[in-house]
């Protein structure tokens, strides 16, 4: 019996979440590395205190992202949902840890800044491949 191809905005949906686990999770916990070793007060972080703050920082990317990416290209029912919940989710944080948060209560014709909404692009991405192709992957999900 002939496996049946994964749809293919199932498949481009679960590589931008792999991507953006991978890519994202790796930036950051550099960044968060790098940002350790500038400390303010009179103490320095030690080595290992720089590593369970970057390993904080990069599960978040890996349990949002990844995960449910990878189990999209392994054909699991439950990982649709994991997928939507997590790109939800997503587009929560970066709403309300964005620099921006303040600027955000006005409304949009009165200086909604632009540059918020590139943090919503992937998300909404993944989002609408996933609604579209819903009906086909779950005929081939197990």
């Amino acid at each position: 019996m002939e496996k049946i191809s994964l749809p293919i905005k199932t498949k481009i949906a679960a590589w931008i979440m792999i991507l953006m686990g991978i890519i994202g999770g790796i930036f950051v916990a550099l960044l968060t590395y790098l940002l350790s070793s500038w400390h303010l007060g009179t103490n320095p972080p030690s080595e290992q205190e720089k590593r369970i703050e970057m390993l904080r920082t990069f599960l978040p990317y890996v349990i949002l992202l990844f995960l449910p990416g990878f189990f999209l290209l392994k054909r699991k029912k439950w990982a649709w949902w994991f997928a939507i919940f997590s790109a939800v989710i997503s587009d929560v944080i970066y709403f309300i840890s964005s620099p921006f948060f303040n600027e955000i209560t006005y409304p949009i014709f009165y200086g909604y800044p632009q540059r918020m909404m590139l943090l919503f692009i992937p998300f909404s991405i993944v989002l609408i491949l996933l609604f579209l192709d819903r009906k086909n992957f779950f005929k081939i999900a197990s």
